[in-house]
């Protein structure tokens, strides 16, 4: 046996160190999880690493998404607004550009 095998081995040993499934691997079992979350972390993400993304958010809708997440489907209204397409996409494009900056 070699030093490289022992993964092998170990993963055929496992099926009789474990028997049955995991009570909360089972993909049958939704209710197991239960996510709760009051939104904190994807508005911290607007509003702390993507900067064009939430300033555009605010001046279109206002600030009243930072403490009530649901706001955000305000921004449906604007769905065929061009100039706000274009304003998300000159957002990503700095985005982009930051990102870029730093990985280089």
């Amino acid at each position: 046996m070699f030093l490289s095998d022992a993964p092998v081995l170990w993963l055929l040993t496992l099926p009789r160190s474990f028997p049955g499934p995991h009570p909360c691997s089972s993909p049958w079992q939704p209710e197991k999880f239960q996510n709760k979350t009051n939104g904190v972390t994807p508005r911290r993400w607007l509003l702390q690493c993507n900067l064009p993304l939430s300033s555009l958010i605010i001046e279109r809708i206002g600030e009243d998404w930072i403490t009530d997440l649901t706001q955000l489907s305000r921004l449906n209204e604007f769905i065929d607004d061009e100039s706000f397409i274009s304003d998300i996409i000159a957002a990503k494009l700095v985005n982009k550009r930051r990102l870029a900056k730093w990985v280089i």
